[in-house]
């Protein structure tokens, strides 16, 4: 009987480690539309729009394009990633891709599979950018099921 239950373990132990370290599991992945849906619970009233051509907020980073969204005619952008990595290349590309421009003033918001620019054009020097903690918690509000 013990060694039935050792070997048990043992294959549990190997199927674990078998595992890909970079795999995106399905409940870590968020969706655009999920993080929509979260936003406006923590109510942040965003409404679906089109970017135009020449908004470098909306260009495509990373192969993806995002999806725009207006919030009291400030402009949200969510791009959606296959992987936890690629938000961070995305990021990287569009600083690199501004890094000689004077771009208004935005707030860059990342979790896990999502990148997101939230174009406030706010004084930098203000104490608080209007839906910058309800933005946040409804990021946070997606946990590991």
């Amino acid at each position: 009987m013990k060694k039935i239950i050792i070997i048990c373990l043992l294959l549990f132990l190997v199927g674990c480690s078998l595992v890909e370290e970079n795999s995106v599991h399905v409940s870590s992945h968020i969706t655009e539309e999920d993080l929509v849906k979260a936003l406006r619970e923590y109510g942040v009233n965003v409404v679906e729009t089109k970017s135009s051509k020449d908004n470098i907020f909306g260009s495509k980073l990373n192969r993806v394009k995002p999806g725009a969204y207006e919030l009291d005619d400030k402009q949200l952008f969510i791009y959606e990633y296959k992987t936890e990595d690629d938000p961070d290349k995305g990021l990287e590309q569009f600083n690199k891709n501004t890094e000689t421009m004077n771009v208004v003033s935005y707030t860059v918001f990342t979790h896990r599979n999502i990148l997101m620019f939230y174009v406030h054009a706010e004084n930098l020097d203000v104490a608080s950018i209007p839906y910058e903690k309800e933005m946040n918690d409804a990021l946070r509000s997606f946990v590991e099921g």
